[in-house]
């Protein structure tokens, strides 16, 4: 059985929170989802960050990376 990599992004890898990019994504697609947010945010935590990443993708090509990871 093989497992995901999993990597925590914010602060290490990108300078930026990548929870805040896909919400800002997510309201840009349509500000009506800005209410849709609020009713998310009263889900557990995982749960938002899940429905939010179902919504919105963010390329890793578009992402910021702290600069001693980019000559890696």
């Amino acid at each position: 059985m093989s497992l995901p990599i999993v990597v925590d992004l914010d602060g290490t890898l990108t300078p930026t929170d990548t929870l805040v990019e896909s919400l800002l994504k997510y309201v840009r697609k349509s500000p009506l989802n800005l209410f849709r947010v609020v009713g998310l945010g009263r889900q557990e935590r995982a749960v938002f960050k899940s429905r939010i990443a179902d919504h919105s993708s963010i390329s890793g090509e578009l992402l910021p990376y702290n600069e001693r990871f980019s000559s890696i």
